[in-house]
């Protein structure tokens, strides 16, 4: 159960995080 929580906060850590990569670089190619 514990495993199954924690599985779960790091995939949505881990998909926030390519998320807020993916903006910051469609930012950094557009605004140069």
């Amino acid at each position: 159960m514990v495993l199954l929580i924690l599985r779960t906060l790091i995939t949505e850590l881990s998909l926030k995080f390519w998320v807020l990569k993916a903006i910051h670089a469609f930012r950094k190619s557009s605004s140069s």
